[in-house]
């Protein structure tokens, strides 16, 4: 899924790549993702994230708290580095945000979003969670449903190659 956001007010690029990773963070939650991978091209909101770099400027502290946070609850969690150059797609939209338009001949599905601000932003986290809450989805082995269902939930594929192959298509 790609978006990308009108800013509605003056912010750094920091800020930005902050409050998308929150966004999708939390579009990951209320989807029910346990397991997720994002890629991000900057080395910097990555890193500290990931606790590599110590986040010294003030105004991005809130940010790499909050994003912590989230980050706490998926079962996994990875945060990786893409280089810009091998990004092409989020350059795209980067460029696209800066300039307002596409390169001639070229196009792209975008989805404006409303830009938030942090402390928005943070109303949306809960405090606190239930502490063993139990979510089912009973579907019979035989519901043509079920691998796609153990696939999106649990990321498991079945045993049998052609099957396999077949969900993946």
């Amino acid at each position: 899924m790609y978006h990308s956001f009108s800013l509605l007010k003056e912010c750094s690029n920091n800020e930005a790549e902050y409050e998308a990773l929150i966004f999708g963070l939390l579009l990951a939650l209320s989807m029910e993702v346990c397991s997720l991978w994002v890629y991000g091209d900057s080395q910097l909101i990555v890193r500290h994230v990931n606790g590599v770099y110590e986040v010294r400027k003030p105004e991005l502290m809130p940010y790499c708290e909050a994003a912590r946070k989230l980050m706490n609850e998926f079962k996994h969690i990875e945060i990786l580095h893409v280089p810009r150059s091998r990004n092409a797609l989020a350059d795209a939209l980067a460029k696209l945000a800066a300039a307002l338009a596409l390169p001639e001949g070229k196009s792209a599905q975008v989805t404006v979003e409303e830009r938030w601000l942090l402390p928005a932003v943070l109303e949306l986290i809960p405090e606190e969670h239930e502490v063993n809450t139990v979510t089912a989805c009973a579907v019979e082995d035989d519901d043509w449903r079920k691998p796609f269902i153990d696939y999106f939930k649990h990321g498991t594929l079945p045993d049998d190659a052609v099957k396999r192959r077949q969900l993946q298509r």
